[in-house]
């Protein structure tokens, strides 16, 4: 007797561990239409980051609206699971995995050599592979935009940018900001930090401190859930802070002066179309403010605090730069 107990108390307890195994790990999130396409997601975040995760699950959406495909998504993949997720979908046959964050490169081309007949897309730059389809985002057009603005706003004369990675993408993007800072304060001082880390916002909230203690009053971030630490330190000092990638008004209303919205969900609809007109090639998707690619969000609650001298600097700015006047260096070298 004692020994049924206690092969009864073993299976439970396997039971329990079983669950809260499944508990922890990334949830599969499936959506399924009448399309014969299938479609999967992998982000490193989550889907409600106001930022770069969000807004390739928006593009997810929107593509399923209009063409009808079963998606599935998971959120917060650990790097070091990439490839294993990546895998899955690849072997349960999805005609289209996207993995939407820059730690996905290895993997995308990894399982992209043993599966031909499947489609991968990534969001990086700088590798190619027959099956794959690459996305950039050349931002640096509206990331001068916004340099202008927190220049123009800044009170100690610095100004920084606190960024996740060094990867291309976001070299453009701060290389524009400090040539719209200093295209109207030459004597503007703009600062770098790349905490090594999209996730963590407590490294980047140290970061922006320590930014803070040398005098920068205005911060510019990449779109990750580290911001979130950015934009406390922000408030906590009453300063101020520029978005990027979603429109991230929401996470600080008091702190945000604006954002620099990225076209990512309307590059996932315009990959996905391709997949299902079967136009679909190995190609990189690369867009900037001249094609609508990326645009400044509204300044919300700094409308009538900004003043209409710079509003209107910073749209004759944008209009001369529509119009080849003015031409933004377009490099993956950072600039001093």
């Amino acid at each position: 007797m004692k020994s049924l107990r206690t092969i009864f108390c073993v299976m439970v307890l396997g039971a329990i561990l079983t669950l809260a195994l499944i508990g922890c790990a990334p949830k599969e999130t499936v959506a399924t239409e009448t399309s014969s396409k299938k479609v999967a997601l992998l982000v490193l975040g989550r889907i409600d980051d106001h930022g770069w995760d969000q807004a390739f699950y928006e593009g997810l959406m929107l593509a399923k609206e209009k063409y009808g495909i079963e998606t599935a998504y998971i959120e917060t993949v650990p790097e070091a699971d990439t490839e294993k997720y990546v895998r899955e979908f690849a072997s349960r046959g999805f005609d289209l995995i996207i993995g939407a964050d820059f730690p996905f490169q290895d993997a995308i081309f990894k399982v992209a050599a043993d599966y031909p007949k499947t489609w991968f897309a990534w969001a990086g730059s700088g590798q190619t592979a027959p099956n794959v389809v690459t996305t950039e985002v050349h931002a640096q057009d509206c990331a001068y935009l916004a340099g202008m603005l927190a220049a123009r706003m800044s009170k100690t004369g610095v100004i920084a940018g606190v960024k996740g990675y060094d990867v291309p993408d976001i070299i453009r993007d701060i290389n524009g900001y400090k040539l719209g800072a200093r295209a109207v304060n030459p004597n503007i001082i703009v600062k770098d930090v790349f905490t090594y880390d999209w996730q963590d916002p407590v490294k980047a909230k140290d970061a922006t401190l320590s930014l803070i203690a040398e005098k920068a009053d205005v911060f510019y971030v990449d779109g990750n859930p580290k911001d979130e630490g950015v934009f406390a330190a922000a408030k906590e000092k009453g300063l101020y802070a520029i978005g990027s990638v979603g429109d991230q008004y929401a996470l600080s209303p008091s702190v945000l002066l604006t954002s620099v919205i990225y076209g990512h969900p309307e590059t996932v609809v315009k990959i996905v179309g391709d997949l299902v007109n079967g136009t679909i090639k190995s190609a990189t998707y690369n867009y900037s403010m001249k094609d609508g690619g990326c645009h400044l969000a509204p300044y919300h609650d700094f409308e009538s605090k900004i003043p209409d001298s710079v509003k209107a600097e910073i749209e004759k700015a944008k209009q001369d730069i529509l119009d080849g006047k003015i031409v933004v260096t377009d490099t993956v070298e950072m600039i001093d």
